[in-house]
């Protein structure tokens, strides 16, 4: 058992007994009612000794709380940097995808059938892909194919020019998949 458990099996076990405690008292002092020379000023002495019991126990109640707003004020924070960085990286995706012909036409002839989604993360991911096409159109057009690969001194490139084709083809479905990845794991 690991110790999170051990500790949750803890407080859920001082828990219930201070509440089995409290639903046993009145019982306690109906039985001590009968019992032979019982002095009342005792038993409210005992009474007064539940209300120190109550104040601590609203006390410890309070700060239970608090800790719980705290501790997700935390995991708030932790969120909103964590969807930040996965908007980073989707746009970062999208910039170097409409940065290729592909990419750009494809979302010009695409892009309004996106828009059309009912789904809160394709929306998001649609406002992005518009505004990283918005700058990508607006940055001017795409160099000529010849000028965008140049042999490295004199050498030709390490891959033939349809493999490269290929592998951007690849490269731009893998960054679709993890954009979808991440913006799905937001929910």
């Amino acid at each position: 058992m690991s110790s999170r458990v051990r500790t949750g099996l803890a407080i859920t076990t001082v828990c219930a007994a201070a509440v089995a405690c409290a639903l046993a008292s009145p019982f306690a002092l109906a039985m001590a009612r009968r019992w032979p020379n019982v002095e009342w000023a005792d038993l409210a002495d005992v009474g007064q000794a539940y209300g120190a019991a109550s104040a601590a126990f609203s006390a410890l109640a309070v700060a239970g709380v608090a800790a719980g707003l705290i501790f997700q004020g935390r995991q708030l924070r932790l969120a909103q940097i964590q969807a930040a960085k996965d908007f980073q990286t989707a746009a970062r995706a999208l910039r170097y995808w409409f940065s290729a012909r592909r990419g750009r036409t494809y979302w010009a002839t695409a892009g309004d059938d996106w828009s059309a989604s009912d789904n809160a993360t394709t929306r998001r991911l649609v406002i992005i892909a518009a505004r990283e096409y918005s700058r990508a159109t607006a940055s001017g057009p795409i160099p000529p194919r010849e000028s965008a690969v140049l042999p490295l001194q004199g050498r030709p490139p390490h891959m033939p020019a349809s493999r490269r084709g290929a592998a951007a083809v690849s490269a731009l479905v893998v960054g679709a998949a993890a954009v979808g990845w991440l913006l799905g794991r937001r929910r």
